[in-house]
């Protein structure tokens, strides 16, 4: 807060299950204080092709190295990781390994009704436009993603491997995440 203004921070979360997330409480009237809401990216400045564009630039490797020359002496390792949780790792292969990574996290909290369209951004967006609230984006996508895509090899091999071996796993493990979010436990995400 200060002389002329205060700005608000919220945590959010990208994919919710439908109704896991509506404005409420304390954010509600922060909400309704808001002249602007800021996101880390305005979707409002996006369109599927520039996303997709973008997406595809950054998710390809510029070398025309496939996902498995790019994990060198870990494909094989990954290969079967994907197949101990019954993924098909082969229609990854056109990606570099972070894109993958993420890919198949958000495509195992979709098998168990996890969906970005009930995300906080979401609803949020879709608040503000209703309410003709200014809207802006403290990022761009491509900024995003570029520090994705500019993750070391190792680091990258690190969260598909993770994605890999957590897919099977991964309503048990965000549920208690998403406790300690709804009940704004800092400490517990902290430590997750």
């Amino acid at each position: 807060a200060g002389a002329n203004n205060t700005v608000y921070l919220f945590g959010s979360v990208h994919l919710l299950p439908e109704g896991g997330f509506a404005i409420g409480g304390a954010l509600a009237e922060a909400y309704g204080d808001a002249e602007e809401v800021c996101f880390e990216v305005d979707s409002s400045k996006l369109d599927p092709a520039t996303t997709a564009t973008i997406t595809l630039a950054r998710a390809v490797d510029p070398e025309g190295r496939n996902l498995f020359e790019l994990l060198g002496p870990a494909a094989d390792r990954a290969r079967a990781t994907a197949a101990a949780a019954g993924i098909e790792i082969a229609q990854f292969a056109p990606f570099e390994p972070w894109f993958a990574g993420l890919t198949i996290s958000v495509m195992a909290l979709q098998q168990h009704g996890y969906d970005v369209e009930h995300g906080v951004e979401q609803i949020i967006e879709a608040s503000a436009d209703r309410d003709g609230k200014a809207r802006c984006g403290l990022e761009t996508l491509d900024y995003q993603l570029g520090m994705l895509d500019g993750m070391p090899a190792e680091l990258q091999e690190k969260l598909l491997m993770q994605s890999l071996e957590e897919a099977g796993e991964i309503d048990a493990m965000i549920k208690p995440m998403l406790a300690a979010w709804t009940g704004g436990n800092p400490l517990f995400l902290e430590e997750a």
